[in-house]
C-alpha cells in the first residue's frame, strides 16, 4: 500500500486521506528541507465551501451537536508526529487545515496538508445522516478515492474516527477531535493513530492542535450558541 507523508498532501498522486490528513509513517524523509510555518498558508482553493448556503429543513443541533460546534471556520494548524517507537520526531514539520460546512443533512469536509519539501494536497469528502445509523460516512468527491471516513460525535466537544480502505475494509487510521480552551481562544485537538501492517500495531501518531483563522474567545463561542450547553 503507498502512503504517503501523512498529511495528506501531496508527495504525489498515490496517498491517502485522513480527516483532512494522512499517514506519515512510509513517506518521512530527513533529507528535505523544513520550510518555515511563517510562510505556509492554506491554498487559495481550499475551503471553497464556505460560500454555499446551508438549507433549513434539518435541526442541524440535534443531527450534528458537535460539527455544527466547528463548522463554517477555517481551522490550521501544525502537527507532532510521534513514531511507532514513541519517539518524537522533531525535526518533521507539517503543517495543515481542516474545515466543516453543513448543508442540510449533507456535511463536506475539506482539508490540506502541506509536506516538509512545501507539497500541498487538498482533499473534499462528503457525506449525509440518514435514519438506520448514528454514524456518518463520509467519501472523496473525487470519484475512486482510496478512503472513506466513518464519523460518530460525543456531544458536545468529541468527534471520533476511522478510515477505512476502500479495497480491503481495513481501518488504517483512527482518530480523535476535541474542542478545547487554548492560551489564545478555543481550539482543536486531533490525535490520529495510524494502524500498522504486518505484526506491527501502530506505524505512528499524529498530534494535531489547529486554531480558527479569526481567534475565538470562549464568551465568543457561548454568544453564538456553539457550546452545546
Amino acid at each position: 500500500m503507498n502512503h504517503i507523508i501523512h498529511l495528506l498532501l501531496i508527495l504525489s498522486s498515490c496517498i491517502q486521506i485522513s480527516v483532512g490528513f494522512q499517514r506519515i509513517h512510509s513517506n518521512i524523509n530527513s533529507h528535505v528541507h523544513f520550510p518555515s510555518n511563517n510562510n505556509i498558508k492554506a491554498p487559495n482553493t481550499l475551503f471553497a465551501s464556505q460560500q454555499k448556503e446551508p438549507r433549513s429543513e434539518w435541526n442541524t443541533e440535534s443531527i450534528f451537536p458537535v460539527i455544527r460546534r466547528i463548522s463554517g471556520i477555517n481551522w490550521t494548524g501544525n502537527c507532532r508526529y510521534v513514531g511507532a517507537d514513541l519517539i518524537h520526531a522533531s525535526n518533521l514539520k507539517l503543517f495543515g487545515g481542516i474545515r466543516y460546512d453543513i448543508n442540510g443533512s449533507t456535511v463536506l469536509l475539506s482539508s490540506f496538508l502541506t509536506f516538509p519539501n512545501g507539497n500541498t494536497r487538498e482533499v473534499m469528502m462528503e457525506g449525509s445522516v440518514n435514519d438506520q445509523s448514528h454514524v456518518l460516512k463520509l467519501s472523496s468527491t473525487d470519484e475512486g478515492g482510496p478512503i472513506h471516513m466513518l464519523l460518530t460525535e460525543l456531544a458536545p466537544d468529541t468527534i471520533l474516527i476511522n478510515e477505512i480502505e476502500e479495497s480491503s475494509g481495513k481501518i488504517v487510521l483512527t482518530a480523535s477531535i476535541s474542542i478545547v480552551e487554548g492560551s489564545n481562544g478555543m481550539e482543536l485537538a486531533q490525535v490520529s493513530h495510524e494502524v500498522g501492517e504486518g505484526n506491527a500495531v501502530f506505524d505512528g501518531h499524529q498530534v494535531w492542535r489547529l486554531t480558527a483563522e479569526k481567534p475565538i474567545k470562549r464568551d465568543k463561542f457561548d454568544l453564538i450558541n456553539t457550546t452545546g450547553r
